[in-house]
């Protein structure tokens, strides 16, 4: 019987887990606790998980097994609006799963209350990796064709693209192997993106090598007929302000292994096409290899506000405008998608598995 699971805080950046929540064998998801207006994101929502304000957490939290952790980008207090809603939910006898970044005080807080009430807490984020840091400088090949998927900045729906692609690649009988670009892909049942990529300790050859080790090890321990992975970050600096660490993970991840497919989400803007013609032309320079498609996002960066505050804020747009939108880019010879559209995420699919075809070195795709 599946576990029926209350997402907590709801917010833009669970939705995909939630549209792809099949992914989520063993749960149910019945709901959500949002802290904004309830109706918030709802168009993005394929799923349309039924989405509540806090009066309703509650009402919500009788009907739930466990409680799904989530981080948010909003300015809330931990204290007051998260972490004393993780006690009510463990004094009710809910199980926590945390996919949220919780600091080593509250977390021993959660894991001795959950014991004394006896509901099983899993966090996604505080666990043990590991190592991967072999100093001898060579790189394996890896045999198995490997998808990329970046994009321009951080909030790009990469994470949305990667389980889209995972979905149709495996509906199409293939096996896949996947690295995430979230922190909690464990719990979908792939690789979280290892953390010794973000260690400041380690030189950048040391993880270039590592990273291309871990990779291997993946390909001989699962055998996958496919890999996937989800860079994440930028792909270069939006301005002087917004650097999107200059693309650094993007770059050694390129390094560590070359792809045989890339995918790179874009900001929304009113683009000229010409514009992803000059991007095309600067990645490939950059990173030393073709980019097979692209995806207009529905998340645009918030110029009027740029420079008032530390972190660049962000718009949502309705995916049906995307539609609309592409069909000013649909003489591109680079093939520009939207993947909240069920028809293009089937056709980067497919693109994918015609390219690995036209190989013809990977036997696999050519019976």
């Amino acid at each position: 019987m599946r576990e029926k699971l209350l997402i907590f805080p709801y917010s833009f950046e669970i939705i995909p887990l939630l549209n792809h929540y099949s992914l989520l064998d063993k749960f149910e998801i019945i709901g959500g606790i949002t802290f904004g207006h309830k109706d918030n994101y709802c168009s993005f929502n394929k799923g349309k998980i039924d989405i509540q304000k806090m009066d309703k957490f509650k009402l919500l939290l009788e009907c739930c097994d466990t409680v799904l952790i989530c981080d948010n980008l909003l300015s809330i207090d931990y204290n007051e609006f998260i972490f004393s809603k993780i006690l009510e939910a463990i004094k009710h006898k809910k199980n926590i799963i945390s996919v949220m970044d919780i600091d080593d005080k509250r977390n021993d807080i959660i894991s001795e209350l959950c014991k004394e009430y006896g509901v099983h807490y899993q966090s996604c984020i505080n666990r043990e990796q590991k190592s991967y840091l072999i100093f001898k400088e060579n790189l394996y090949r890896i045999g198995t064709p490997v998808v990329f998927v970046m994009g321009m900045g951080e909030r790009t729906c990469k994470f949305e693209i990667q389980l889209s692609i995972r979905e149709e690649i495996k509906r199409l009988g293939y096996k896949v192997a996947q690295v995430g670009s979230r922190k909690y892909c464990e719990l979908m049942g792939f690789h979280s993106f290892p953390n010794f990529m973000f260690d400041k300790s380690i030189s950048e050859a040391e993880k270039i090598i590592s990273f291309n080790r871990f990779i291997k090890e993946i390909e001989i321990e699962e055998s996958p007929d496919l890999i996937i992975i989800g860079i994440p970050g930028g792909t270069m600096k939006l301005n002087n302000e917004y650097t999107h660490n200059f693309g650094i993970i993007a770059y050694e991840v390129s390094q560590a292994l070359t792809p045989d497919f890339v995918l790179v989400s874009s900001f929304y803007e009113n683009y000229k096409p010409e514009y992803f013609k000059k991007i095309s032309t600067a990645l490939k320079y950059k990173f030393g290899y073709e980019i097979d498609c692209f995806n207009l996002s529905n998340v645009q960066c918030h110029w009027p506000n740029a420079g008032e505050f530390t972190e660049l804020e962000y718009l949502t747009i309705d995916p049906s405008f995307i539609d609309k939108k592409l069909k000013n880019y649909k003489d591109l010879k680079i093939p520009l998608f939207n993947i909240f559209n069920s028809n293009d995420s089937k056709e980067i699919a497919t693109s994918i598995i015609d390219k690995l075809s036209y190989y013809g070195e990977y036997s696999l795709f050519t019976n």
